[in-house]
């Protein structure tokens, strides 16, 4: 098991960084896409199916669910905001979108921020909860757009898992895994940016960096 663990430890480090990302965008040069995620998987099963599961080791339990709650907690709150936003969604309409579980918010405060009447109002619910702090304080200044609300996120969620993989090898497999995600998404919006004849500013903007 902990020839896996040293594996996902080597391979964390080969991911793709920012400066990779800016100088793709600088060369006007699309990348390619990254070996899939199915040797990944096949080997993260195999260590899964040599532990006890679910996990019986109680810190790493507690670790798992701190990152987790977080970002459920947070996709909540981004899920809210878009739908009141972009989708004329409000009230109890947005709770059949939203995850049933939550970590560090309160039940009502969700409900609050589901009944907001305005941005303003929103924005004030968000900044009054202990995840301001995550979005750089932009809700209580008065909202912030989607794409600043998932950056802000991936960051957030990318940075707990890191504190956390340092005591549990669960979480630092949830992390190469997330780490993943994004570089994939990071790949595809280069691309797609360099196809529509973007900027590199302007496509830099919108990686999860």
């Amino acid at each position: 098991m902990k020839a896996v663990v040293t594996k996902i430890k080597a391979r964390r480090e080969r991911l793709l960084t920012r400066d990779d990302y800016m100088a793709a965008c600088r060369r006007g040069q699309q990348m390619a896409a990254p070996p899939p995620l199915a040797e990944d998987i096949r080997m993260i099963g195999h260590y899964i199916k040599g532990v006890v599961f679910p996990i019986e080791d109680k810190p790493c339990r507690e670790s798992l669910k701190r990152v987790r709650g977080m970002e459920l907690d947070l996709r909540n709150i981004l899920w809210i905001w878009r739908l009141k936003t972009f989708h004329g969604v409000d009230g109890d309409a947005v709770f059949p979108f939203l995850s049933p579980h939550r970590y560090r918010l309160g039940v009502d405060e969700i409900r609050r921020m589901a009944h907001a009447r305005s941005a303003q109002e929103f924005s004030q619910i968000v900044g009054g909860t202990v995840y301001d702090e995550v979005f750089g304080g932009e809700f209580s200044k008065g909202g912030v757009t989607a794409l600043l609300g998932e950056q802000a996120l991936a960051r957030a969620v990318t940075a707990q898992y890191r504190r956390e993989s340092r005591h549990c090898d669960f979480a630092l497999i949830y992390s190469y895994l997330y780490a993943r995600s994004l570089e994939i998404k990071n790949i595809g919006a280069i691309n797609e940016g360099l196809q529509r004849g973007l900027s590199d500013d302007d496509i830099f903007l919108h990686l999860y960096v």
